[in-house]
């Protein structure tokens, strides 16, 4: 898996939607094994993640999420 290839000193946060293969047992035990805390949209809620967003584009030149 990529995430090995990564050098990550501060916790780690996944944020995505509801979608089914985010809540996955698979997909929640590959998080948790690589140390990453997820965070998931409410329910019906689309707009929940854009302060999410904005405050990573702000940190991170050149990103476009």
């Amino acid at each position: 898996m990529r995430l090995k290839k990564l050098s990550l000193e501060r916790i780690s946060l996944f944020h995505s939607d509801r979608g089914v293969q985010y809540a996955s047992n698979y997909f929640r035990k590959v998080l948790n094994t690589n140390e990453f805390i997820q965070s998931v949209s409410g329910k019906g809620n689309c707009y929940d993640n854009v302060h999410r967003t904005r405050f990573i584009e702000a940190r991170v030149p050149g990103i476009v999420l």
